[in-house]
């Protein structure tokens, strides 16, 4: 069962989760020619699904953990194991690009992993709520990767803010990164 104490977080994570959605969908139809286009790439339909399943995902689970009474084990691992039939699904488009042009889908596919192995965990053992805060926990990280993805998608330099990490490391000028 869901704590109670995280009944606040789980509204403010709807809300967000939500509310980003409704943005993509706005960033979606201002480039829908780059995204939905007869001429789109694999890359931005890519970028443009991993953020709305990494957006979707925790809305899912924070509402169903609003409900009265909720268990999110079981509804963990089914939306987890469709966020990683998403990431095989998206590996096999990959095999039709350029290894350059691909993306690592490694952070998200670790987030579902890991609400996977937890709504089992709390599936098995009800009883504790120690699952449902590695869960909550993995959902923020969704959250994040599906802003991360949304950011390549509009234009954000380079592949997202891992790659913007990666050239301040390196200390390579982003100005001069291909954007797709």
């Amino acid at each position: 069962m869901v704590p109670s104490n995280y009944q606040t977080f789980f509204l403010a994570e709807a809300g967000a989760s939500a509310a980003l959605i409704g943005l993509l969908f706005v960033a979606m139809s201002v480039a829908s020619g780059r995204v939905t286009g007869t001429h789109s790439s694999v890359l931005e339909q890519a970028r443009a699904s991993s953020a709305l399943t990494a957006l979707v995902i925790p809305l899912t689970l924070s509402l169903v953990a609003l409900l009265p009474g909720a268990r999110l084990g079981i509804p963990a691992v089914i939306t987890s194991f469709a966020g990683l039939l998403f990431v095989a699904a998206t590996l096999r488009r990959y095999l039709s690009v350029d290894r350059s042009d691909r993306e690592s889908l490694l952070g998200f596919t670790i987030v579902m992993g890991v609400i996977f192995g937890y709504g089992i965990v709390s599936v098995v053992n009800s009883k504790s709520s120690d699952p449902i805060v590695t869960i909550s926990s993995a959902t923020i990280a969704s959250v994040l990767i599906g802003i991360d993805r949304a950011w390549a998608l509009i234009g954000g330099h380079g592949r997202g803010r891992g790659t913007a990490l990666r050239d301040l490391v390196k200390g390579a000028d982003p100005d001069d990164a291909t954007d797709d």
